[in-house]
């Protein structure tokens, strides 16, 4: 089985959803959700910094074929 990317399965929808559960149903403190959204962030961020020669090589690959 292939590697599930995180990137393609969350939706900014549901992290909407999922910070303002915590707002409404957990009742955390806005530095929490800040915190839970940063976190988030980072996942989006940090993999694309570090693998972006593999993405835009991968890119490049698809500009090619068309």
């Amino acid at each position: 089985m292939g590697k599930v990317n995180f990137l393609d399965k969350v939706s900014v929808e549901e992290i909407k959803t999922f910070i303002n559960n915590l707002a409404n149903n957990h009742r955390v403190s806005s530095s929490t959700q800040n915190q839970a959204l940063q976190g988030i962030l980072f996942l989006y961020t940090i993999p694309l910094y570090y693998f972006k020669d593999v993405l835009l090589n991968r890119l490049e690959k698809i500009l090619l074929v068309r």
